[in-house]
């Protein structure tokens, strides 16, 4: 992809806008996942703590992986705007 490629999808907004739909996707796809690994758990008679460690670790991954997609596309589209 040559670079002016490049310029004119900032220019356009397009990339800021691109990251928070990522973001959006991202988050959609880890909730479809984490339900899928708790019920497997369930379905298997696991212990109660792996069933909340396996939780926990979804959710973080889950908020990590949205937040920073979407503060880099908040911050692209800020800095392609000024």
């Amino acid at each position: 992809m040559p670079i002016d490629d490049l310029i004119t999808l900032l220019r356009d907004h397009e990339v800021g806008l691109w990251c928070k739909r990522a973001a959006w996707l991202i988050a959609l796809v880890d909730v479809v996942l984490a339900l899928f690994q708790l019920l497997g758990i369930l379905v298997h008679g696991a212990d109660p703590v792996a069933l909340v460690t396996t939780l926990l670790g979804a959710v973080a991954n889950t908020l990590w992986q949205f937040f920073i997609l979407y503060a880099l596309g908040a911050i692209v589209t800020h800095l392609v705007r000024t």
